[in-house]
């Protein structure tokens, strides 16, 4: 292929793919924000803006867990089956929590070892060497004379 003709093939696809105006992006969010919103994303958020934007662009809404059993089915789920759990009996979902307890645990291990980490060195003790009394020899008033000196 002509380098040239990819250049201009490449240049007139990036041309075509502009960027929303502040406007589309507001229209966007009133066209489709109330729906979002009706789906379960708060107002303003992260995710209702992502719905609406998902929404206007025709491709399916991601969506995040929301119930602590969603999340723990997602990160647990699979370990506890493969262990021979069956889904929705009480002992998988013991395992559910027993694998969320140890990873917790862990957590908070790897942060106060972070957090120990963090704290400022203490100084090193100096030992000051123990007083001794020691005679000195001095001359006052043209007198020599032995006094206590350190």
């Amino acid at each position: 292929m002509n380098p040239l003709i990819a250049v201009i093939v490449i240049v007139a696809l990036f041309g075509c793919a502009t960027e929303w105006t502040r406007e589309e992006y507001a229209q966007v969010l009133r066209n489709y924000g109330p729906a979002c919103e009706r789906a379960g994303f708060a107002p303003n958020s992260t995710e209702w803006s992502r719905c609406a934007v998902y929404s206007a662009g025709g491709e399916p809404i991601p969506r995040s867990p929301q119930t602590l059993e969603e999340n723990l089915m997602r990160l647990y789920g699979e370990r506890c089956q493969v262990a021979g759990f069956k889904v929705g009996t009480g002992a998988f979902g013991q395992c559910l929590l027993a694998y969320a307890d140890r990873d917790q645990a862990q957590r908070q291990a790897l942060a106060a070892a972070f957090l120990l980490s963090q704290q400022p060195a203490k100084p090193p003790q100096i030992t000051m060497p123990a007083y001794n009394q020691v005679n000195c020899t001095a001359i006052r008033a043209g007198i020599i004379v032995q006094i206590s000196c350190r």
